[in-house]
């Protein structure tokens, strides 16, 4: 068994700073950060030094130079792809940071890769570690709900015109909009509580800030066994407030909310489904930011898997490419202006195109 893993870093942006304060609080355990790499030098520099480490402006060389057990695919959306081979071509097991593609074809050829290496190639949805979510997920499953009548999703987040001009955010090349940005963790969360989801059709705007895609995004959508939903998404918002996801029945009716889909908020079952007020309490946590704290027990799973020369994939491609593809199936209504079935994989006309 390693004593500890070797892990690099690829980004050293905006989401790296949150996983250089777990690794660095040593609440993401038994890992050495041996290795930062960024196109910008002064990024690279900044990452090294918190951790003592090299720095990289050029990937290849930082594979080539060093022995790594890990690497966080921590760029802009747009290059997981190229950037997810390069590191499986070096035979290095992946984390990335979701979407795990802007195209659904890339997610399977990053898994089709990772399965001939013999890799480990995860996607970052950490919501589904969750105690609230994970509750609500067993409760869903366990039919106490009864008859399912409606089932939402609501983003109600900020972010201001700096961030989407950074250069990449909001760019239909690089990034998309609020729903494959921020709510693709909650139009994950909601497929894999209540779905599969069947058909949508939604419609988008800009309604505070100026970028290629969208900032407030709102859809209904039928899910495969015929009951209802709604997506209500913006990053217009004065600041993040609500992240939730509703499940109403005849039986039963409860809302995971927060900003993290952190918080039970509601639990309420005609058999009192366990007590509400000890649920409530059990499976509720207080989170710093819209990160939540769910990283840590991904991360932490995954170092365990590679220090155990485990090949146990926690959460697979084949789960991962599901949110991808109904992003796309929400854009491509919107470009056509009705209905779109999800089994189709009609793909946007914009999304990962430059």
């Amino acid at each position: 068994m390693k004593s500890k893993i070797k892990l690099a870093f690829l980004g050293c942006g905006r989401v790296a700073e949150h996983y250089k304060k777990l690794i660095l609080s040593k609440k993401i355990k038994d890992v050495c950060v041996i290795a930062c790499c960024d196109l910008v030098k002064s990024k690279a520099i900044k990452m090294s030094k918190e951790f003592g480490c090299k720095y990289y402006t050029l990937s290849s060389k930082m594979y080539e130079e060093n022995s790594i057990d890990l690497v966080l695919i921590l760029t802009e959306s747009g290059n997981h792809y190229i950037n997810s081979l390069e590191a499986l071509r070096f035979n290095k097991n992946i984390l990335i940071e979701k979407p795990v593609s802007l195209i659904p074809k890339h997610a399977y050829d990053i898994n089709k890769l990772a399965n001939k290496k013999k890799l480990i190639v995860e996607n970052v949805f950490q919501n589904r570690y969750n105690p609230a979510l994970v509750k609500l997920h067993e409760a869903f499953k366990k039919n106490k709900f009864g008859k399912i009548i409606n089932c939402s999703m609501k983003l109600k987040w900020h972010r201001s015109q700096d961030y989407y001009n950074d250069g990449w955010h909001g760019k239909w090349s690089m990034d998309g909009g609020v729903i494959n940005q921020q709510a693709i963790h909650h139009l994950d969360a909601l497929n894999w509580v209540c779905g599969p989801i069947e058909k949508i059709i939604a419609l988008k705007k800009n309604i505070i800030n100026k970028l290629e895609a969208e900032d407030t995004l709102s859809a209904l959508i039928e899910f495969k066994k015929g009951y209802l939903g709604t997506i209500e998404v913006t990053t217009a918002a004065k600041e993040d407030f609500e992240a939730s996801i509703s499940v109403v029945g005849n039986k039963g009716m409860a809302t995971i909310g927060g900003i993290a889909l952190n918080k039970i908020e509601l639990w309420k079952f005609n058999n009192n489904f366990l007590n509400e007020k000890k649920i409530i309490k059990k499976y509720s946590q207080s989170v710093p930011n819209g990160y939540g704290l769910s990283h840590i027990t991904l991360v932490n799973k995954i170092i365990s898997n590679i220090k155990n020369k485990r090949k146990k994939i926690n959460i697979p491609i084949s789960e991962a490419v599901k949110s991808v593809e109904l992003v796309h199936s929400i854009y491509s209504s919107i470009e056509k202006n009705k209905w779109i079935y999800v089994k189709d994989k009609v793909l946007s006309s914009k999304l990962g195109k430059e």
